[in-house]
């Protein structure tokens, strides 16, 4: 589970992630009864999102670990 309360998806085409996916109504913000494919549309957003997140992360680690560095050089 991530910071969301999804499970985050590592799989390189998010659509297949998606597809994959169980679909978790109580953790949806679409109500009840709305039909299988926005559900889907929905994790499929959700999925970009989190790796969207997780890209910038990791790029913000590697720019603190750099700035680290250089501190310690000086």
């Amino acid at each position: 589970m991530n910071f969301f309360g999804h499970k985050p998806s590592f799989t390189a085409d998010p659509l297949q992630a998606a597809g994959h996916e169980e679909r978790d109504d109580a953790a949806s913000s679409l109500p009840p009864g709305v039909p299988t494919e926005l559900h889907a549309a929905e994790s499929l957003t959700r999925s970009h999102f989190e790796h969207a997140m997780e890209a910038m992360a990791e790029k913000l680690i590697q720019t603190w670990q750099l700035t680290a560095d250089q501190i310690k050089r000086e």
